[in-house]
């Protein structure tokens, strides 16, 4: 199945989210702005926890602005390259569920898997947090997501570990609260295209477990379409579809990538009408987010679509035009030449989710962008339900600990923008 049994569509107002009676465009000016810029200017250490790997920036920013005004850690490559480390957290989390599940009385820390999880956690998360301090950071926030919402002993790691031992406060959103993390970053650096104000920003964010769409409606308020049909779960329905394993899922017919790009809109088409029309308004300018768009579809039109190298952007037409150019082509064709082989299976699958979204929603141009987590998390204060913090004692596993996604009501919640 698509679908997972939880609800895919949210719209959320900011009163529910802060707690204040204010909407998307009041949100700038919700700080009186007589008061002092050294009151509004905070120099915080944002982290993005993803499934496979870990980002962390250290950014000033303008509270009352929502404005990130400068990323004073990472400027160069080398130093982009330092404050990246690749952690497995879904693998090593969902192994130790499955360890946890042979012998329900374990301590967590004492399953193999999960004890190398921790240490692995607590060493590189120390690195980053090193080369932040030069920097002076008020705070040190993030957000970790799909690896995290699905594991129940992640919150052992993102309490114990993350916040008591390291002082690092990581919060884990429900989807919909990662497209309001994602947009707000989004307009928090949104500037490379002229006369375009944060209102008319959608992001449109993939990785490997989720997939995001947010905007900011007529109305004032955050609407979001989340859905888990994102690169991992589509190519694992491709190769059901077609029926093969993934030593011979390629070639694909061109029959067989067009009912992918098909599945990929049926899905999408769930999205909430408000979103549907906010699509539909003459000068809204779509940003994908997260390595799906901005390194499996790019590398893909580069090599295929000429001219796209030099190009910000990418239209319905040139992922129509790339994704037939990959019918009937195997693994040692040259367009796969410089795809890793583990990965290659992922190209026409990526493509097909990202075409079919498009074809949904009726967008017809996608920026590139390289917002991330970091961008939107240093603006989270805290959330207004806080996950307790386990006593020092290991916790003892009573029952299997993975447990099928679901989405807290989001009215439960409010995150604030604002200290």
């Amino acid at each position: 199945m698509l679908r997972s049994n939880r609800p895919l569509l949210f719209q959320i107002t900011l009163s529910s989210l802060i707690g204040m009676s204010i909407n998307l465009t009041t949100l700038a000016a919700a700080n009186d702005k007589s008061k002092p810029s050294s009151s509004c200017e905070k120099v915080r250490a944002s982290f993005d926890v993803g499934s496979s790997s870990t980002k962390m920036k250290v950014l000033k920013i303008d509270i009352c602005k929502g404005k990130i005004l400068e990323t004073l850690y990472p400027k160069t490559k080398e130093e982009e390259d330092l404050a990246r480390v690749n952690i497995p957290f879904m693998k090593d989390l969902i192994q130790h569920t499955q360890d946890a599940e042979k012998d329900t009385s374990i301590p967590e820390e004492s399953v193999p898997s999960f004890s190398r999880t921790l240490w692995i956690a607590e060493v590189e998360f120390s690195k980053l947090k090193k080369q932040a301090e030069p920097f002076k950071p008020q705070d040190y926030i993030g957000v970790a997501t799909e690896a995290f919402r699905r594991a129940k002993n992640s919150d052992y790691i993102v309490n114990y570990v993350l916040n008591r031992k390291l002082g690092i406060k990581i919060y884990i959103p429900q989807p919909s609260q990662e497209a309001l993390i994602e947009w707000m970053g989004a307009s928090a650096t949104f500037k490379d295209i002229n006369d375009v104000e944060p209102r008319m920003i959608i992001t449109f964010g993939i990785s490997d477990e989720s997939m995001q769409i947010g905007a900011k409606t007529q109305g004032g308020n955050f609407t979001a379409f989340t859905s888990r049909l994102a690169s991992d779960n589509m190519l694992s329905y491709a190769l059901e579809k077609v029926d093969r394993d993934a030593k011979t899922f390629l070639p694909l017919s061109r029959p067989e990538i067009e009912s992918l790009i098909e599945a990929a809109s049926r899905e999408a088409t769930g999205a909430d009408q408000e979103l549907k029309d906010k699509m539909s308004e003459l000068e809204v300018v779509v940003l994908g987010l997260g390595g799906v768009i901005n390194k499996s579809v790019n590398s893909t039109l580069v090599s295929l679509i000429p001219g796209s190298e030099n190009r910000k952007y990418f239209t319905i037409s040139d992922m129509t035009e790339a994704i037939y150019h990959l019918a009937d082509k195997g693994y040692s064709d040259s367009i796969f030449e410089k795809v890793p082989e583990e990965f290659r299976n992922n190209v026409p699958a990526n493509m097909a989710l990202v075409l079919g979204v498009m074809k949904a929603l009726g967008i017809e141009k996608v920026y590139y962008s390289k917002v991330d987590n970091t961008y939107g998390a240093p603006f989270l204060k805290n959330f207004a339900i806080k996950i307790p913090v386990p006593k020092p004692k290991p916790k003892v596993i009573k029952k299997p600990v993975v447990v099928a996604p679901t989405e807290t009501p989001v009215s439960k919640y409010r995150f604030r923008f604002l200290d």
